[in-house]
């Protein structure tokens, strides 16, 4: 999936790119845990407040919650 998580990141920027996923539907393919685990695998490397926005703040701030 790294591929793709970059692409989404390099076009649209830290501040538009939110976590997702099609869950319960996707556990045909894997374990919630399992689709975690490769978010934090390919992201692993970068900034901690890039990580915040992804997994939290910009859903915060997009959805007003």
């Amino acid at each position: 999936m790294r591929p793709w998580i970059e692409c989404c990141i390099d076009r649209f920027g830290w501040d538009r790119v939110i976590f997702g996923s099609n869950f319960p539907v996707d556990g045909i393919a894997g374990s919630y845990g399992d689709l975690l685990h490769v978010f934090d695998e390919v992201l692993k490397p970068e900034d901690e407040d890039q990580l915040e926005k992804f997994f939290a703040t910009n859903a915060e701030r997009i959805y007003r919650i």
